[in-house]
Parts: C-alpha cells; structure tokens; sequence
C-alpha cells in the first residue's frame, strides 16, 4: 500500500506526541513492506523535502500562505493548514511516481479533515481516514465542525469521550472507531539498579519527583509548582526534575519557583539526561493537567512512566479514567486541588508496598499500547477500507 500521513507543520527532531506518532508510524509501515511518505504543510524555514532514517520522506512541496509557525491560531493559518497538504498529495504522487491508497490525516479538529477530503479529488482512488489525536484549545478546532468527518471512510479516536463529543457534533456512530495511541515500549523499559542511576546522575539524597512536557499552562505547570512546593514540606530533601520538550517559557516557569523558594529544589533537564534515564530517576510522577485540551487524549507520558514502573499521580478527568483505574492503576487527584495532589504524592513516597502495587497493576495495560499491535490495526484497517470497494 501507498500511504499518505497528512500532519501540521512541524520539525522532524520535535519533542512533540504528534510528530513522534507520524515518525514512528511511517517507519513501522515501512517495515511492513508498505510506502509510508508524510505530507505537511509548508511554514516558515521548513524544508521541502526531509529524508529520516528507516526510509520515511517528509514533504513540503507547497506553501499556501506565507504565516510563520508559532504565529497562533487565526483564520488564514487554518486555511494554510488545510490546503497545503491537500495541494502538496497531486506533487508528491507525481514526484514520487505512485498513487496513494491512503490518505490518513491526523490532528486536534476536525476541521483539518478538509485536508483529506480536498486531497481526495487529486487521489480519487485513495481511502479516507482521519485521527483526532486531542480535543483543540482554539474555537475554530471545536467539535461544532465534526459533521465534515462524515465525508472519510473512518474517524479513529483514542477514547470514547472523544466518541461522545464528536457524535454529538452530528458525526454518525459508524464512522467512529476506537484506536488507541502507541509508546516505544522497547525504549521505555525499567532501569535495572535504580539505586546506581540516581547516584550517577547526583539525585540520591532524597525522592524525586518527575514531570516532563511543555512549560505550558494547559499542562498544569504553575500548580506542579504549588504541589511540589507542599511535598517538599514533607520532605525536605525532594527534587523536582522537569523535563522541558522546548514549548513554553523557561523564564515564567523560573519565576513561578523563585517565588515559592524553590530555585535550589528544581531542575529544568533538557538534554543533559536521555528522556528514559530521567523517567527511571522518578520516584513519582505528575501530570497535573487542568484538562486535556492541547494534549493527547491518551497522554504519552503518563504511559511512558507505567512502562517504567514509575507510580503516577494525575488529573481527575474523565478521558483518564478511561484510560487507568484510580486508586489501582494510578493515583487522581481534582484538577485544581493542589493539596489533594500533594497528599497523594506524598502517600506514595511513603509507602514501597503502595507505589509497588500501582506500577504493577499499571504495567498491565501495556500490551494495548505497542506499536506492532496499534501499526497492525492501522494496516488492517487500511485493507479493509479498501477491500470495501
């Protein structure tokens, strides 16, 4: 098969859930014998045309708009958004010599499913799918333009709250299907010697607590402050090891610890600790999200800490209920609730038999999340579509 990923502008070597799902999708088709080539809209500096390794092309032929990335989110971004990757499917069939059998586009609103529709009068051959990976923060990513899903072959969403939403949205019921997203289950494993790893990396004189994404408020950021700085009151020897993808301000983030005196308890990590190394130094985990507006409806980093055996503590919402058992799989506290947050920290650094518990009754869910198992369901899913004509 021919297959078409169609995704927003982005840098191939982005700390970012979207780009690693369309990297790692096209390298798993590819292994499957398949052509898996990536279409993009074309923004700022972004080059044409990328190689990665594994075989997976990025293109970029056409640039609509002139709007640089990071302007926000306005009217001509969206069109720019829709109708570069929908132009760029005739060029890149014609440069790389196939038709497309696919044309599967991902994003937060349905709105982009235009992306494919258009795409499909310069392949009218190719099946229509389309992924709404998270819920848009933005009013033109709401779910009041889902009756344009109705015009693909299938809408794949990670949970059924996402189901509810766009049903509601005048989507019909068997367009939908469930299809969890992956993690690399082959790099997230736990460390061996826990013990040794802290000490080579200087963080064994006391618990640490681990969180890692954008330095954003839609990811909770300023309350991880708050709750760190509760925990620490308990525990005086905590560190806070904050794993910056990049996204946010440094600056803000900075001054939001200065002012609760933290500066000598928190550490920004970027580079300096490989991504799975800094999860395995983690005694707890928090992902304090104020919802899931901006973040993957299945969170990669909640099911990186699980498949690290790291106990974590997150958000009371109904997309993560879905996703884990509260109190057996993982530990919730209110959203906004910072003192709720902290005691259920602080229960899990008090008590090995509780942490060990959750991790384990977690590590479970894992086998659903790999990207053999969910590549596999993409390529049959693909067959099926087009076994249908």
């Amino acid at each position: 098969m021919n297959i078409a990923l169609l995704g927003p502008a982005f840098r191939s070597d982005q700390k970012e859930a979207n780009v690693i799902t369309l990297t790692s999708l096209a390298r798993f088709f590819q292994s499957r014998g398949h052509r898996a080539i990536i279409i993009s809209n074309r923004e700022g500096s972004l080059p044409v045309h990328e190689a990665l390794d594994g075989g997976v092309h990025i293109y970029r032929p056409h640039r609509w708009l002139d709007i640089p990335i990071g302007q926000g989110i306005n009217p001509l971004l969206v069109v720019n958004q829709i109708l570069s990757p929908a132009m760029a499917v005739r060029t890149v069939q014609r440069q790389a010599r196939l038709r497309f059998d696919i044309l599967h586009g991902f994003s937060a609103a349905p709105i982009l499913a235009w992306r494919e529709i258009i795409g499909h009068h310069l392949a009218p051959q190719a099946k229509l799918v389309h992924t709404i990976k998270s819920q848009s923060q933005y009013a033109v990513g709401s779910y009041r333009w889902s009756k344009a899903l109705n015009r693909v072959d299938r809408v794949l969403v990670q949970n059924m709250v996402t189901k509810d939403h766009l049903m509601r949205g005048g989507v019909r019921p068997e367009k939908v299907q469930l299809m969890r997203s992956h993690i690399n289950t082959e790099k997230f494993v736990t460390h061996p010697d826990k013990a040794s790893l802290k000490k080579r990396y200087g963080y064994d004189r006391g618990p640490v607590i681990v969180y890692y994404g954008h330095l954003l408020a839609v990811k909770g950021v300023d309350r991880l402050v708050s709750i760190f700085a509760l925990v620490r009151s308990k525990y005086p020897t905590a560190r806070l090891l904050v794993g910056w993808s990049g996204l946010g301000s440094r600056s803000d983030f900075d001054t939001l610890v200065g002012k609760q005196g933290l500066s000598d308890a928190v550490d920004i990590i970027t580079d300096e600790i490989p991504i799975v190394d800094l999860v395995n130094l983690a005694d707890v985990a928090v992902f304090p999200y104020p919802h899931l507006r901006s973040t993957e409806a299945n969170p990669s980093c909640i099911l990186e800490c699980i498949a690290c055996r790291v106990p974590v503590v997150t958000s009371r919402l109904p997309e993560l209920r879905e996703l884990l058992q509260e109190s057996r799989q993982v530990l919730m506290a209110d959203s906004g609730n910072v003192q709720e947050y902290a005691d259920q920290v602080v229960r899990l650094l008090a008590d090995q038999s509780l942490r060990q518990s959750i991790t384990d009754a977690a590590h479970g869910i894992l086998g659903d999340y790999r990207l053999d198992t969910i590549g596999d369901a993409h390529l049959e899913l693909y067959r099926n579509l087009m076994n249908r004509s």
